[in-house]
């Protein structure tokens, strides 16, 4: 049941950042590049953190990465435009169930782990970390949805009880 209750995360996971993403659709390029003193810094900068911290897990669940080097990382001068970043976001929600419809007990158990600063190792099974992720994007779609409110924009609904009633 375990690989079950992921499944359903991730398919809310990407369901929530689809919605997400169609508030911040309606936004100017101006707003959408707003310098903002929160958080991860303007719209953009939000989404392309969602997109690539997902990434990079993904990476290392699935053994492409193993090292911070950064050389495999996306980079936001690939992902300009807004169609760009929305392929790449949508492509690495998918391969998340992808990589989840083949593991094994044994895949969800492996550990990971990278030191992100002197001071704090982020380490755990790979069901762990897709429980991180989600719970990482669920604090930036928020934090996105508050500046978009800020801003005058179309907010919505993502938790998770929307996902499961609707």
């Amino acid at each position: 049941p375990m690989k079950q209750h992921l499944k359903v995360l991730m398919e809310y996971n990407l369901w929530a950042n689809e919605q997400v993403w169609n508030c911040v659709q309606t936004l100017s390029d101006k707003q959408y590049t707003q310098a903002q003193n929160y958080s991860v810094g303007t719209i953009f900068d939000q989404v392309f953190h969602i997109m690539s911290t997902d990434f990079y897990t993904l990476s290392m669940m699935d053994g492409s990465i193993d090292t911070l080097s950064g050389d495999d990382y996306p980079k936001k001068e690939d992902y300009t435009s807004r169609d760009a970043l929305w392929k790449k976001w949508q492509a690495v929600d998918r391969a998340y169930l992808t990589w989840l419809e083949s593991a094994t007990d044994s895949d969800l158990e492996r550990e990971i782990g990278f030191q992100e600063t002197e001071e704090l190792k982020v380490a755990g099974s790979c069901a762990e970390h897709i429980m991180i992720i989600e719970n990482h994007s669920t604090n930036h779609r928020a934090q996105i949805l508050k500046l978009i409110h800020e801003m005058g924009g179309e907010t919505c609904e993502m938790g998770l009880h929307s996902y499961v009633a609707r």
